[in-house]
């Protein structure tokens, strides 16, 4: 049987394997910076043994899974706190008299919940307009991204995007 063995180094570049023999070839792991060094050789069939699979798994990375399951008084394992996901948008390019409390009460009037709602800097280019503007950054749940990005809800002019967040020195 013909099987690759996986050799994984730590974070500080570290083997946590220590077979030598064989080929080796580095294998990159996209944004995260995981690297594995790879190893092929060619072993005899035993038959308890099993091949690796090849196939990558669903939970790479820092993926955060949200349990679905309804939670009924008699379920032992069960969540303390109702978790909201939630969703940050910028909005931009409003009146430079329009407040927070203003944007908050207009969004519930559209049924739009809002969780927080901060001023931000505005992305408009021009410094001598980007005085006669404001921008906020709004978070809201996520069931009701859809919702806040609705055209027919916004004055013309208006400018909702997706928060950008900025990443860190270390790429999270």
């Amino acid at each position: 049987m013909v099987w690759s063995k996986l050799l994984v180094l730590n974070r500080s570049g570290e083997e946590m394997d220590s077979h030598d023999s064989g080929t080796w070839q580095t294998v990159n792991r996209g944004k995260l910076g995981f690297s594995a060094v790879v190893k092929s050789s060619v072993h005899s069939s035993h038959p308890t043994s099993r091949a690796p699979t090849t196939s990558s798994s669903p939970f790479r990375g820092r993926q955060k899974i949200f349990g679905t399951r309804s939670s009924d008084d008699n379920v032992t394992v069960k969540s303390g706190i109702p978790i909201v996901q939630k969703a940050v948008v910028h909005v931009d390019n409003l009146d430079v008299g329009c407040t927070e409390a203003l944007l908050q009460d207009y969004l519930l009037a559209n049924d739009i919940q809002v969780l927080s709602c901060y001023k931000a800097k505005s992305w408009i280019k021009e410094k001598d307009e980007r005085d006669k503007v404001t921008a906020f950054r709004v978070c809201i749940p996520a069931t009701q991204r859809q919702a806040i990005f609705s055209p027919d809800i916004w004055a013309k002019g208006v400018i909702i995007r997706s928060w950008q967040f900025k990443k860190t020195n270390n790429g999270g």
